[in-house]
């Protein structure tokens, strides 16, 4: 009798502690470990650099201050579920809308990335105006969306018949648009041993630009838009050029050594920065890499090969401007030889 007692106890003991195990599991996986979580639909996206505060996947704010006007902010859906950010904790993507009470109704994509404090929003990315949604999802950590657009010769009243797919990560915990290096060209140099890839939505343009005394050869990579195409004509005068991806190889005869370049040297930009750098490895090669700020905000990244510097830099208007995903591509592609 006293062993079927102590059996029971014990029974009891286990299923009282099982009970506690699996409480305190669903409550830190279904709420993390700060308590309850806010859904996505109630925390703050940034869109066109502002801050937008969702409440149950709505936001109503002035569209102009003072302005009776309301730019209306609100959950569109297409959601998509994945691990976007690389710590193994599943994400959610989804569209919004915005109506600043015109006739446009602006469509865009953003995440939310799951903590274990709630969720983070991220910037939203523009998709377009009055676009027909179709597919969103999450593959290999990459967020793909796809819709339909109008041709630029079509009005608004035409329904949208032209297939997009947009594909976005997050870098630097910015949501960012890309293009998949499947879809990129190569530039090969024999004469410098280079080679890299590059979107081939983006024109390329060499030019020496050596005085005689120092060898300078520039390669400007600029996306291949009519507006960037006229800038390049020159029949946009008094225009500032376009953000651009460029290459400069400098013959180098006083040093070969990426620290003592980027600092000894006024082409590098660096005393446009503060002062922090980077040491990192391109192509197994010694490489520093900062950021800058002078009339665009910019990355650069210094590595030397046979007698020259080579000088990778982006210029870019904000943070999350896909060219600077573009530049991180195009350097994870660099080949020397």
């Amino acid at each position: 009798m006293r062993t079927l007692i102590f059996i029971i106890l014990i029974l009891g003991i286990i299923s009282l502690g099982g009970f506690f195990f699996l409480n305190h599991y669903v409550y830190t996986e279904k709420q993390g470990d700060g308590g309850f979580q806010p859904s996505y639909k109630d925390v703050t996206y940034v869109v066109e650099g502002q801050s937008v505060k969702l409440v149950n996947g709505y936001a109503e704010t002035e569209a102009t201050p003072g302005s009776t006007l309301k730019t209306v902010t609100q959950y569109f859906g297409n959601e998509a579920e994945g691990d976007l950010n690389g710590d193994g904790v599943s994400d959610i993507a989804f569209l919004l809308t915005q109506d600043g009470g015109g006739s446009g109704t602006f469509y865009y994509v953003v995440a939310a990335l799951k903590t274990d404090t709630g969720y983070v929003g991220t910037n939203a990315v523009f998709l377009g105006d009055r676009i027909t949604p179709q597919t969103t999802e999450v593959r290999d950590g990459v967020l793909i969306v796809n819709y339909a657009v109008r041709s630029e010769d079509e009005s608004f009243s035409a329904p949208p018949s032209v297939g997009i797919s947009t594909y976005l990560r997050i870098t630097d915990g910015n949501l960012v648009t890309f293009v998949p290096t499947t879809h990129w060209k190569t530039y090969d140099s024999k004469q410098f041993g280079l080679r890299f890839l590059y979107p081939e939505t983006y024109y390329l343009e060499t030019r020496e630009l050596g005085d005689g005394h120092r060898g300078h050869f520039s390669i400007v990579l600029t996306e291949d838009t009519e507006e960037n195409r006229l800038l390049r004509e020159g029949k946009l005068p008094g225009r500032e050029g376009p953000v651009a991806i460029t290459v400069d190889l400098y013959q180098s005869p006083e040093t070969l050594d990426p620290v003592a370049w980027m600092k000894g040297f006024s082409f590098s930009n660096f005393k446009l920065s503060d002062g922090e750098y980077e040491e990192r490895i391109v192509a197994d090669k010694p490489a520093v890499s900062y950021s800058w700020d002078g009339l665009y905000q910019g990355d650069s990244v210094v590595v030397s090969h046979q007698d020259y510097v080579a000088l990778f830099s982006v210029t870019h208007l904000t943070p999350y401007d896909p060219i600077r995903s573009f530049f991180s591509e195009l350097m994870n592609s660099v080949l020397f030889y």
